[in-house]
């Protein structure tokens, strides 16, 4: 698809460090964590954020010598406040 919108990175690897347990290498699986766990209205971006989601761990597993990208101490979070609360998440400055 091109270039992915970094809110869509911002909020797949927010909820990937928070719910890792939640998602899986399946992307129907991880559309329905999506939109369990969050309060996204656009159904567009909700698949996006899982496509992102599914995408980063296949490849994750397909490179086990790589680091995880997605862990809470590697990255800081610049996912804006609003959609955090959106979401349901609370958002402490790093």
């Amino acid at each position: 698809m091109g270039i992915k919108p970094s809110y869509i990175k911002s909020i797949g690897n927010e909820l990937l460090a928070r719910h890792p347990e939640r998602f899986s290498r399946e992307f129907a699986q991880n559309k329905q964590a999506v939109a369990e766990g969050t309060v996204i209205d656009s159904k567009g971006v909700r698949n996006r954020i899982a496509g992102y989601i599914t995408r980063k761990i296949n490849t994750g597993k397909r490179s086990p010598g790589r680091r995880s990208t997605y862990s809470t101490h590697q990255q800081k979070s610049s996912t804006p406040r609003r959609l955090l609360e959106a979401m349901g998440c609370s958002h402490s400055p790093a």
